[in-house]
């Protein structure tokens, strides 16, 4: 019988950079031009953070890009033609996105510290480390990127997985990864590009979006080396028991409603102090705690999806238990480092 890599290695990986370059390549909003235009394009996705220069300016023969959005991950796709050698500089705060190269033509160095790889057409590269990376080229490059929020691998971390999240999420500097070792997640990525250029696009919906991009996260989480991923594939009775479960379950289906720890051991069918120990050891928080964070996670969501839909932030406040909407705009700030306002206008920024 031929595995499902098998068969995605017999399709080969060339079919399928051909195939996102030309859906991207065909968007819209793709831009084109020479050097003024890379660099000024460049620097509008990445809030200014990342520069782009060209050793020789009169050798340069074009450049083109565009990017698309699910949720609050970034889908980009950066063309370039050059004689001369390219190079992109990226600084990188600790906090900062995780950035997945996919080369889908041509190849480039990539360096940050002293570690150093070369990247080539059906390998990707991770990008997560705090510090100066740089990327260096010449000739024909395609490049698809997926920039992703550091804090919404974290929160899934915690909420799915039990994991504590005070530990920062940290992958392996540069990882290079082969996309046959990864072949579930490279064809999610595919159908991914495919379904938001299509005029019939369902991931253009916020709530059907949402589950794609959640379906995202946790493949990047099983396949992409960070210090928590052998938890992750650790046997299933690692699990939280049944009466944590139920008090999740209940916290989320009366996110809206005024939760006590009452209300939670009755749910659970549990001691108030057996379901304080469930939690603290399987979800290192409190339940109370916990529920906070179940409540500003699902706020957060609440107004992405309601940049397309419409709507306020005192009604996302009240539909996620919080009347009083200083005290919500507090929590959210302090959780996601900005106000709940600031997320229902725009996008965050992402980077090459």
């Amino acid at each position: 019988m031929v595995s499902s890599m098998d068969a995605w290695k017999d399709q080969s990986r060339g079919s399928w950079s051909k195939n996102c370059a030309q859906q991207m390549a065909g968007r819209q909003d793709f831009r084109t031009g020479g050097v003024t235009v890379a660099q000024r394009h460049i620097s509008e996705i990445t809030g200014g953070r990342c520069s782009f220069s060209v050793s020789a300016p009169t050798r340069f023969k074009g450049y083109g890009g565009t990017q698309a959005r699910l949720g609050g991950t970034s889908i980009q796709f950066l063309k370039w033609e050059s004689e001369a050698e390219c190079q992109t500089t990226t600084f990188r705060p600790s906090d900062y996105h995780v950035l997945l190269h996919f080369p889908l033509s041509g190849g480039f160095e990539a360096s940050q510290g002293t570690r150093r790889v070369t990247l080539n057409a059906g390998q990707l590269l991770v990008v997560s480390s705090e510090g100066t990376a740089v990327r260096q080229w010449q000739g024909p490059c395609e490049l698809l990127n997926l920039v992703v929020p550091r804090q919404s691998l974290a929160r899934m971390l915690t909420i799915d997985f039990g994991i504590d999240a005070a530990r920062p999420l940290k992958f392996e500097p540069l990882a290079v990864l082969d996309l046959t070792k990864i072949a579930t997640l490279t064809r999610l990525v595919e159908t991914i590009i495919y379904d938001l250029n299509d005029e019939m696009s369902f991931f253009s919906n916020p709530l059907i979006g949402s589950q794609a991009e959640r379906a995202l996260l946790l493949l990047l989480l099983k396949s992409i080396p960070h210090q928590h991923l052998h938890l992750l594939n650790e046997p299933k009775s690692n699990i939280a028991p049944f009466y944590v479960q139920r008090g999740e379950a209940y916290m989320r289906q009366h996110l809206g409603g005024n939760i006590t720890m009452d209300a939670l051991t009755a749910a659970s069918g549990v001691s108030a102090r057996t379901l304080y120990y469930g939690f603290e050891k399987y979800r290192n928080l409190s339940p109370m705690r916990y529920l906070k964070r179940m409540r500003l996670t699902s706020a957060r969501q609440a107004l992405i999806e309601a940049r397309a839909t419409g709507g306020k932030v005192s009604d996302v406040a009240i539909r996620n238990g919080y009347r009083n909407f200083s005290q919500f705009s507090r929590d959210y700030k302090e959780y996601f480092g900005k106000s709940p306002a600031t997320t229902l206008r725009r996008a965050d920024i992402v980077d090459v």
